[in-house]
This record gives C-alpha cells, structure tokens and sequence, in this order.
C-alpha cells in the first residue's frame, strides 16, 4: 500500500477525487501531514517510521491502521475550512482505530 492510496481514501472521504479543482492544495499538504498521522500511531505498533516526503513512498505502517490514517488525514486536510466535519473524522479515525488495533488514544484537539 502506498501513502497514495491513503491520499486517496481521504479525498473520497471528503467528496473529492484527485483530478479534481482545487486538491493540488491538499496534495501538496498531504505528505506533511500524513507523516504526522504516521508519528502518532507509530507506538501502537512500536515501529519507527521514516519521514513521508512524498505520496509515492509505501506506508510505513500495518495496513490495517490504513483506514483510521484515511480518515486523520481527511480531517486534517479540512480542518481550516470545515472543523465540524473535522471533528466527526478525528471521532471516526480514533473509534476505527480501536476497533483494528485495540489500541485507546486520546481525542486530539486542533488548537491554532
């Protein structure tokens, strides 16, 4: 599985493809971000993950920890525009995430 394919879910998460208007802005944020996604959930699992500098690298982590990353990175791309629907993603990202791994975190709070 590549950091793409977990670009991509977070797109359709938000009703938007790739090809579409105005998503270079999240492409262009999204390696950034990604990589911070991947630093949080990296103790889970006790891996240590490499910087993601670009979509086209292999995510670095189980793939089972792919849909709640999906679902981060959704919220994080929107977070400025919509903090709502934000919200509800960090809420479904963080259920997600003890469902296929067993693990609890904390609700995370954007603070700007």
């Amino acid at each position: 599985m590549t950091c793409n394919n977990i670009y991509e879910k977070a797109l359709a998460l938000i009703g938007d493809m790739p090809t579409d208007a105005g998503t270079e802005y999240y492409a262009d944020r999204a390696p950034a971000l990604l990589s911070m996604v991947v630093r949080e959930y990296a103790p889970i699992t006790g891996t240590v993950v490499p910087e993601i500098t670009s979509l086209d690298a292999s995510f670095p982590l189980d793939d089972r920890l792919a849909p709640p990353a999906a679902m981060r990175l959704a919220a994080l791309l929107i977070i400025d525009e919509l903090p709502g629907t934000a919200e509800v993603l960090n809420s479904s990202a963080a259920r997600s995430l003890q469902a296929v791994w067993g693990a609890e975190i904390s609700s995370i709070k954007e603070v700007y």
